[in-house]
């Protein structure tokens, strides 16, 4: 968890200002990450696996991620869709069940952070 959350500081610092910029950072703090980082993400459901009660902090964790989401423009609802949609393709990956290339990985990564200014800007629904 503290890993993604100094990861998703470090990738808000390297997007333009803007009101998708948090979302972004969410974004590719999710999907755009080093081999080592993945095998961290294996270990972890391993652990969750054979150590349920750790699974706690993890929901805090999200809980929160999504709260903080829910502040500033646009709407929260289509924000926690488009984290959705990032959560499941790490999911995926994760589970090495993911059905896109590597070409249509990028494509649905660079959708994201296009649907992530979208939803940022848009008016509150």
């Amino acid at each position: 968890i503290e890993r993604g959350n100094a990861r998703r500081v470090e990738s808000q610092a390297d997007l333009p200002e803007g009101p998708a910029r948090a979302l972004q950072a969410d974004i590719v703090a999710r999907l755009v990450r080093p081999e080592s980082d993945r095998r961290v993400g294996a270990a972890l459901l391993a652990a969750v696996a054979n150590e349920p009660s750790l699974i706690k902090s993890i929901r805090e964790h999200h809980q929160k991620r999504f709260a903080a989401h829910e502040k500033g423009g646009g709407s929260a609802l289509r924000k926690a869709l488009v984290l959705l949609a990032a959560d499941g393709l790490f999911l995926l990956e994760l589970l090495q069940a993911s059905p896109f290339d590597a070409n249509q990985r990028k494509a649905l990564v660079d959708e994201l952070l296009e649907l992530a200014e979208e939803v940022s800007t848009a008016a509150a629904t």
